[in-house]
């Protein structure tokens, strides 16, 4: 039914389903609650409510499954939700083409079951929630650990429909694998938490699965196994993913550190990798245990869900820190520092082909030790992002750390984008 905005906004008036009142509890933010949530069921109409909200100066939070809301910060304001949820549709799926276009409410598990039933994927590592959609997933630009080897969402992103605060939807790329016409205005949005534009459509080239898929995980002291990551990360093996995990964090021991190497392709591809990921191990005086089937595939479910801000417990925070790959032991070094005499305690995963490290961090004292975490962290080199905390911990700091030299024109996109601020605001990096 169409519905009317109570309060303030009592005369506007959207022509697509709503919820009011104590029906909002379930759409929450950051434990603040908006007075509507929109329902639109069709890419036009969710344009139009953006519109309306946009000329009325009402704060928008656009919202797929809400499994991700944890990431940014708290919103500045939040007057209307507006979910995706209905707009679950696939759009176009040429499998001979290898390319797919989905409306930003499609979860992922449909997603890739969908493409899975065709002998094809995405590389997402996407957390077990059922209710993380593909629009989620793009807004945030959270790339899990084969980030590292069949790509990220920046490279397989070809396309994307979207509707801007006053409800103009525009198309940037394609369904053509290879399109360089023009700025490539996907990057824009990729990442950018949906505060340049609602995210309708996106459009994908997707990868052929591979026939046989399998992991080595080895047991060792961490600077053996930093040096062995270094080592597999410059070789010609072409790994998917390469993935340290600290004491206590998944596939480790409460007492040691693990590397997993993930590799996949032909039968004789898979056993040539095992064979030189062996003689690899060997020079190192370590020994790879070889795993492969559903005990594989959980593993690195329980990865992803590790990744994940929406899986953090009430008391616990979850720390990204980007450094260059070799800055990757000096960057858990700080880390372990830090909380050293702290009764904070912390694991750690790292995506040990990239740099990246997640820490999760659970205990008291996390309002007094993550900005000044933060802000140490910033001036050595990495940079850091706190994906999930409690939101009495988030409150008055920035979880996007230091400003970058950027941010003059990062403010000037924000206004050109969308100059009523109605997009998310205050959630992005210096609260934009």
């Amino acid at each position: 039914m169409p519905a009317d905005v109570a309060g303030p906004a009592a005369s506007l008036h959207f022509d697509c389903p709503a919820l009011r009142g104590s029906a909002c509890v379930s759409y929450a933010v950051q434990g603040r609650m908006p007075a509507l949530v929109l329902l639109p069921h069709t890419e036009q109409m969710a344009a139009a409510a953006l519109a309306v909200c946009d000329a009325h100066g009402l704060a928008v939070t656009p919202w797929g499954g809400g499994a991700l809301q944890a990431v940014g910060n708290t919103p500045a304001r939040l007057d209307v939700v507006l979910s995706l949820e209905y707009l679950n549709r696939v759009v176009s799926y040429e499998p001979g083409d290898l390319t797919i276009a989905v409306q930003a409410g499609v979860t992922l598990t449909k997603l890739l079951d969908m493409l899975g039933a065709h002998g094809q994927m995405l590389p997402f590592d996407v957390p077990a929630s059922p209710h993380a959609t593909i629009g989620g997933a793009i807004a945030t630009n959270l790339a899990g650990p084969r980030r590292f080897g069949p790509g990220s969402f920046r490279d397989l992103l070809i396309g994307l429909t979207v509707a801007a605060p006053d409800g103009t939807i525009s198309k940037a790329g394609g369904m053509v694998v290879k399109n360089v016409s023009g700025y490539d205005m996907m990057k824009l949005h990729l990442g950018a938490l949906g505060t340049l534009g609602l995210l309708l459509r996106l459009n994908f080239k997707v990868l052929t699965r591979p026939a046989f898929d399998g992991t080595a995980v080895i047991a060792g002291d961490r600077g053996s196994l930093l040096e062995l990551a270094a080592t597999l990360a410059n070789s010609q093996l072409m790994l998917d993913s390469l993935e340290l995990f600290g004491p206590g964090a998944p596939s480790a021991e409460e007492s040691d550190w693990r590397l997993a190497a993930r590799f996949t392709g032909s039968e004789q591809g898979v056993a040539r990798k095992r064979g030189d990921l062996a003689a690899f191990c060997a020079a190192a005086g370590l020994v790879p245990v070889w795993t492969d089937g559903p005990s594989m595939v959980a593993a690195w479910q329980r990865c992803a869900d590790f990744l994940a801000p929406g899986t953090a417990a009430d008391d616990e925070a979850l720390l990204r820190l980007s450094a260059p790959p070799a800055q990757l032991g000096p960057t858990i070094d700080r880390i372990e520092t830090a909380t050293r005499e702290t009764p904070v305690k912390v694991r750690l995963v790292a995506h040990a082909g990239n740099g990246v490290v997640f820490a999760r961090l659970r205990g008291s004292r996390l309002a007094t030790l993550l900005p000044s975490l933060l802000a140490a962290l910033g001036t050595e080199g990495s940079t850091g992002v706190l994906l999930a905390a409690p939101p009495d911990v988030k409150r008055g700091m920035d979880v996007w750390g230091p400003l970058p030299d950027s941010f003059p024109l990062m403010q000037r996109i924000k206004a050109e984008f969308d100059p009523r601020n109605t997009l998310n605001p205050g959630r992005f990096l210096g609260h934009l």
